[in-house]
């Protein structure tokens, strides 16, 4: 894999960005070369708003039809149709429109945008927006935004939230929270908070909703205290179940389920060389209930080391033969200063649902501002007999350049 990467401020109004990356045929993946572009134009305007314009494409070289054997990775050659498995799928891009818009005073924020993808496969149903607006000052906090994504919305470069859970969708989420500063010499301010989450299918079917009302205490040492009630609503668009081990009833398509947790959340004084953050919640969980305890503990030894750990455990109960099950997950992780051109960190994380450690090791060298040089090496095992499933090692150079 090599790449190049550009980037630079025309005037005072005016910033372009463009990125270029090659990656070589992976034959035991089914994937072929590929190379990927990304190019973006902002204007900006007003002081703190702008207008931007993004164009993404991904290209698979040197596929023939006659390949489906060779490259039979599913972004390639589908499966669900015939003229899928005959016809490959070599390419696939997007072009989005950004607008931010912000007051002086910082008062009043918009953010929206309008992005539509291009393949082989899809020619109708293929955009995706969104917008918010939200306004905050001293005490008050409300925003309200809304959102779609088309069926066949296809953005192969990043990520499209609920892509693999609905067949499209829209919906809307709101947050209103309110700060009351008393005279404490200990606390900040505090709150109530309330927000709400929706998600409908574009026949207009609601398949998810949560409610939550909240209350917040933030200390002037930088701890925080919140406690939550919510209250959450899903139908299923697919068959699954948490548990997840083969032998337990499935939760089916179709099925509707209502449930209500409380949760309480504390972070301590981030100021302080040792701090943890700590999370629980406890209550309903589709048919069953559910008690989570996770967190994080960090201790700085300054100014070279960061030590962390992280934490998160589910007892899972489910009725009749839904199954039960404890999972667990631990990721210790390591953060080194070595100098201030060279760095080092290291995370270790062990999942009992997917039967998984995970090493992650990165080091990294600011030849230049804003240049960098990696080497990154990563690593999953069993957990039993400390087997490797598999392993990479990564080198990754970046150098800035400016116009």
């Amino acid at each position: 894999m090599y790449g190049a990467r550009l980037s630079g401020t025309i005037n005072e109004k005016w910033r372009l960005g463009v990125m270029n990356m090659h990656t070589k045929k992976m034959l035991e993946l089914g994937l072929p070369a590929q190379n990927y572009t990304v190019a973006t134009v902002q204007r900006m305007f007003h002081e703190q708003s702008s207008f931007s314009i993004t164009f993404v494409n991904k290209e698979s070289l040197g596929v023939a039809e006659s390949d489906s054997l060779k490259y039979y990775h599913p972004s390639i050659f589908g499966r669900p149709t015939l003229e899928d498995r005959i016809k490959p799928n070599t390419y696939n891009r997007v072009l989005d429109a950004d607008l931010v818009l912000r007051s002086k005073d910082n008062r009043w924020y918009h953010s929206s945008f309008l992005a539509k993808s291009f393949d082989k496969k899809n020619n109708a149903k293929t955009m995706s927006g969104s917008a918010f607006f939200q306004y905050s000052d001293r005490s008050l906090l409300a925003n309200l935004g809304t959102f779609f994504v088309d069926k066949n919305f296809n953005a192969e470069v990043g990520y499209v939230p609920g892509s693999m859970v609905y067949p499209g969708q829209m919906g809307y989420y709101s947050e209103v929270a309110y700060k009351i500063y008393p005279e404490n010499n200990s606390l900040l301010y505090s709150g109530p908070q309330a927000r709400i989450n929706d998600t409908y299918l574009p026949n207009g079917n609601l398949v998810d909703r949560e409610f939550a009302i909240g209350y917040v205490f933030d200390f002037k040492n930088s701890a925080n205290l919140t406690f939550d009630f919510a209250h959450i609503f899903q139908e299923l668009t697919f068959d699954f179940n948490p548990v997840n081990n083969g032998e337990s009833r499935k939760f089916l398509i179709g099925e509707e389920y209502r449930w209500n947790t409380v949760s309480a959340s504390y972070q301590s004084n981030t100021v302080k060389k040792m701090n943890f953050l700590l999370n629980s919640t406890y209550g309903g969980f589709y048919n069953g209930t559910n008690l989570n305890i996770s967190g994080q503990l960090d201790m700085r030894f300054q100014p070279y080391v960061n030590i962390a750990m992280r934490f998160d455990y589910n007892n899972l109960k489910l009725d009749e033969d839904y199954g039960e099950a404890e999972l667990f997950l631990l990721g210790p992780k390591l953060d080194v200063t070595f100098t201030d051109k060279l760095f080092f960190t290291g995370y270790y994380q062990y999942n009992n649902l997917t039967d998984n450690m995970n090493l992650n090791a990165r080091f990294q060298w600011r030849y230049k501002p804003a240049s960098d040089f990696y080497i990154v090496y990563t690593e999953n095992y069993f957990p039993s007999n400390f087997t490797s499933k598999n392993r990479a090692l990564v080198f990754k150079l970046t150098y800035w350049i400016n116009l």
